[in-house]
């Protein structure tokens, strides 16, 4: 009698071992998939927002819509909170919502991320947090818009773990592969945020290194041309008006010639911002640091010992003509302050004409503000006749105030 080996092909076969049934033991149990918050593309009045809600939050969609239409009342909030959930959710069967379209687009034409970032504070400041919105609604449907945009990124925030193999199990066959572990392009598109502020960081690198030269070029002539002009304004006196003029020519100058060179210090212009709200401040003023800065009080006993002019940098000028009975002879004095206060103290007995004439500020007579803005003259007379002397003062102020006190 001659045996058989199993396995031969006269012998008996061996019956395969059972597959592992699906969810058992041998690969592990496959974790059921993460519930994601998506536009829905059957229940729609509009872009699915309120029907995808409706089905994430196991509700009536109709609850959503009501409420969102309540808030649409309240200064259009409901409106805002509508587009903010558009732009954050994507639609069912898709990855992508269109503020992840947006920011792709963004990355492709290298707007930077600070650029885009400053654009979207600005609107926000301007429709969430603006005067006319009422109370604290906005602010709070915005963080209500992040919350939801977080449980709609949670596909990329948790993906699925790969199951894990029972070793007791043996390998894998081949109608049974080694289940592989998910691509970086399958983790979702949450990453590109990140990524695109990393590229944002390394242009903005490479470009701060391309314009070293002309940016160091720049600052060492400011340096230069104000250092100069502080030199001659300690001896002779120099407009505060020609520091910030020349300063912003330098600026002006080096980012055309760095746009030229494409080699642009971008950096350098937030020092236009101190450059305009100087020339606005100072641009039309004729006083100088040489001028000196603090409080001078003046006290003539008579018209004829006054200077014809008086000069301050930043401070208080006080003129007390308390002291003067007379005007014996017409006599036109300028007073000129840079930003500070002229204050007048004018007998109501002395004929005494005040032009006043101010850049930034206001003219007050006896603690009343008898006209104030930009760029006015107001004129302030004690003189009763014509014929008689006149002491003329010219009181100029370009940032500030002109105070007169009328006394008897």
């Amino acid at each position: 009698m001659t045996a058989t080996m199993p396995g031969t092909p006269d012998g008996p076969t061996q019956p395969p071992p059972a597959a592992p049934p699906l969810g058992g033991s041998g690969w592990g149990t496959p974790s059921a998939p993460p519930k994601l918050l998506r536009r829905s593309r059957t229940n729609r009045y509009g872009v699915g927002v309120c029907g995808g809600l409706g089905e994430y939050f196991g509700v009536d969609p109709v609850i959503f819509r009501v409420v969102l239409a309540v808030l649409a009342v309240f200064g259009g909030a409901g409106v805002l909170l509508y587009l903010l959930l558009w732009l954050a959710i994507p639609e069912e069967g898709t990855a992508d919502a269109a503020l992840d379209r947006g920011i792709a687009e963004l990355r492709r034409r290298k707007i930077p991320f600070g650029v885009a970032a400053a654009v979207v504070i600005i609107l926000v400041w301007v429709v969430g947090f603006s005067w006319w919105t009422p109370h604290s609604l906005i602010p709070a449907l915005i963080v209500g818009a992040i919350v939801l945009v977080l449980l709609s990124r949670r596909e990329s925030s948790a993906p699925l773990a790969p199951p894990v193999p029972n070793p007791a199990a043996g390998p894998p066959t081949v109608d049974e592969p080694w289940p592989s572990p998910p691509s970086p392009e399958s983790a979702g598109s949450s990453s590109q945020l990140r990524e695109w502020i990393a590229e944002s960081r390394l242009r903005s690198r490479r470009r701060r290194e391309r314009s070293f030269p002309v940016r160091i070029a720049v600052l060492g002539a400011l340096v230069a041309v104000i250092g100069t002009l502080g030199l001659i304004d300690l001896v002779h006196g120099v407009p505060l008006a020609l520091y910030f003029w020349l300063s912003g020519a330098i600026l002006v100058a080096g980012l055309l010639v760095g746009l030229a060179l494409r080699r642009t210090p971008w950096s350098l212009t937030v020092l236009l911002l101190p450059v305009v709200v100087g020339l606005v401040a100072f641009g039309t003023s004729s006083t100088s640091l040489h001028d000196g800065w603090g409080k001078r009080t003046y006290k003539p006993a008579s018209v004829s010992s006054m200077d014809d002019s008086y000069k301050l940098a930043f401070g208080q000028t006080t003129v007390d003509l308390r002291q003067v009975s007379t005007v014996d002879q017409a006599k036109r004095v300028k007073f000129q302050v840079g930003a500070g206060e002229l204050k007048l103290f004018i007998p109501r007995s002395l004929p005494v004409v005040v032009h006043s004439d101010v850049h930034i500020g206001a003219v007050s007579e006896n603690g009343e503000v008898v006209d104030s803005g930009n760029n006015f003259s107001h004129d302030t007379t004690t003189a009763s006749s014509s014929s008689a002397p006149t002491l003329v003062i010219d009181a100029t102020v370009t940032d500030g105030a002109v105070t007169i006190e009328l006394v008897d």
